[in-house]
Order: structure tokens, then C-alpha cells, then sequence
């Protein structure tokens, strides 16, 4: 039995062969899945020249948190500094960063920054940016000349940098969602924000995770390279995180109405309401029989609604 199941066992070889495929396959897939999910919302502002249902800080969040993002991919795999400091704090394994990582924040930056001029191109005097993003964008931006002034001292290691770019991409992720979130429930609509964006986004954010672990536990064999990538993990779980909550808002709750006829339909049902109240005036009220504004009475013909 032994000598069967060994038999049909593949090699070690084999097995890390097959791995190191699969691995490939799922990163290029959530790179074009996530990729992809810029061009929606890309499309329909051009498309309808107005970013009018896109949260402003959403997209200035977005283009900073992938920007750092690229910052933290170049360095994990391009930078050799970096790659050794990260060897001798993880037991000489490399980091499982992977070109398609690179690949996919590099297009990412590009877009949201697209994304960004579209706002500025087509944003109206009431899409403003938020106090709090552009105080907290630049006390970010402080924390960033200060490490790197750090650095060029000797005072902090290449790897806090890298922490640094890490932890502002995620501290952006798990509260750029957030803007939007509550955008489309002010506005009881999802019109205006592309729900095909969050389905690739989701997509992307499995497939990513899926690769993280495939590398890290069943290629390295230690879970120590999930955590030691903690950029890629904490995008990838944040993001199918609310992508779920976005995607409840769509199908289950709001829906793309079209908040000008909500609007006029809660304006229509306020009247009404008001004219209830004010019957008994309108039924006392002179010669004309109907309230001032309202609708005829009941004794009241039509000819003489339609001339007044």
C-alpha cells in the first residue's frame, strides 16, 4: 500500500512545480480582476462628464493609499536593502511579494489618479473635499518627510519605512470605503457608483488572499510569510470586507434610484400630508371651495380648477 501511494504521490519537485504555477495563476488573475475594476467607474464619469454620486474623499483616499502601496511593492521586491533586512528578520526566507503585486499597484496608482483628475475636471461647487481627509492626508504626509529624514540619519531601518508605506495603505483602505458608504445612505441610492468596481474588487481581494497563503504556508511552509506581507493581507481582507457592505447597499438596500424623483416623491408625500391637516380650512374657505394652493374640492368642477 505504502509503495502505491507513493507511487501515485507526485514528486517533490512536481508538487512545488504545480504550487509555484497555481500561485502564478491566481496572482495574474486577481492582478486583471482588480485591475479591471478601475475601468467602470472610469468609463461612466467620462461617459456622463460628472462624478456626481462619487464620494471625493473616496477618490483622494484611493489615490494615496495606492500610491503608497506601489511605494511598499517597489521596495520588498526591487530594492535589495530592503530584501536583505526583511531575510534576517524572518529566518532567511524572502518575502513572498511577486511581480504581479508590483504589476497591479503600479496600474492601480495610474488609475485612481485618472479617477482623481476626472474629480477635478468635472466636480461641482458642492463635491468638496472633507476637512478631516485633507488634515489627516497631511499629517500623513509629515509622518512621511519625518521617517524619511529618519533614514537618511541612520535612525530608522529600511524596513520601518516599509512598515510605514504599509500601515498608511491599510489605515486608507479601512476608511476610504467609508466615505462612500455613507454617501450612499445620506442619498438612499448607489447611483452614480459603479457596482461592477466592487464585484472585480471583490473578486480580486479572494484571489489575492488565496495566492498570499498559497505562497507563504504550502510553498515557504510558514505562516510566518502571511504576516510578514502584511500590506497585501490587510488589503486583501479589508477590502472583501466592505466590498461586502458596498454590495448589501446595492442589491439589499438602496439600490441606483434616481434621487431626483425620491426627492420629488418625498416632497409630493410631505404636501399631501400637509393638505390632510389643513382639510377642515379648506372645506370653510370662501366662494372657491379648495385651499389656497391645494387641490379642487370635492364640489368643485373641473373647468374651473383648470382657470384657476
Amino acid at each position: 500500500m505504502g509503495v502505491i501511494i507513493r507511487t501515485l504521490a507526485p514528486a517533490p519537485d512536481q508538487k512545488l512545480l504545480f504550487l509555484t504555477s497555481l500561485s502564478r495563476l491566481l496572482g495574474w488573475i486577481y492582478t486583471f480582476a482588480w485591475s479591471l475594476s478601475f475601468y467602470p467607474q472610469v468609463i461612466h464619469n467620462y461617459t456622463h462628464s460628472s462624478t456626481v454620486g462619487l464620494s471625493t474623499d473616496f477618490v483622494l483616499l484611493n489615490a494615496a493609499g495606492h500610491s503608497s502601496y506601489l511605494l511598499y511593492n517597489s521596495l520588498l521586491l526591487f530594492y535589495e536593502p530592503v530584501r536583505r533586512a526583511y531575510r534576517k528578520t524572518h529566518e532567511g526566507r524572502d518575502n513572498v511579494v511577486q511581480l504581479n503585486d508590483w504589476v497591479f499597484s503600479l496600474h492601480a496608482t495610474l488609475l485612481a489618479l485618472l479617477t482623481l483628475g476626472q474629480y477635478l475636471r468635472y466636480k461641482k461647487p458642492e463635491q468638496e473635499v472633507s476637512r478631516t481627509v485633507r488634515l489627516s492626508l497631511a499629517f500623513a504626509l509629515t509622518i512621511a518627510v519625518f521617517l524619511a529624514g529618519a533614514r537618511r540619519l541612520k535612525l530608522a531601518g529600511w524596513l520601518d519605512i516599509v512598515a510605514a508605506a504599509s500601515t498608511l495603505k491599510l489605515a486608507i483602505t479601512m476608511t476610504k470605503y467609508l466615505p462612500q458608504i455613507k454617501l450612499n445612505r445620506d442619498r438612499k441610492s448607489t447611483k452614480g457608483f459603479s457596482i461592477e468596481n466592487i464585484l472585480l474588487d471583490l473578486t480580486g481581494g479572494v484571489l489575492s488572499l488565496l495566492q498570499l497563503v498559497v505562497d507563504a504556508v504550502w510553498i515557504q511552509g510558514s505562516w510566518s510569510g502571511v504576516s510578514g506581507d502584511w500590506g497585501k493581507l490587510g488589503l486583501g481582507l479589508l477590502s472583501v470586507a466592505f466590498d461586502g457592505v458596498l454590495i448589501w447597499q446595492h442589491y439589499l438596500v438602496y439600490g441606483p434610484v434616481d434621487v431626483d424623483q425620491e426627492e420629488e416623491s418625498e416632497e409630493e408625500e410631505a404636501q399631501g400630508g400637509r393638505e390632510e391637516r389643513r382639510s377642515g380650512y379648506g372645506s370653510t374657505a370662501s366662494g372657491c371651495g379648495s385651499r389656497r394652493g391645494g387641490r379642487p374640492s370635492e364640489g368643485e368642477d373641473e373647468s374651473s380648477a383648470l382657470l384657476r
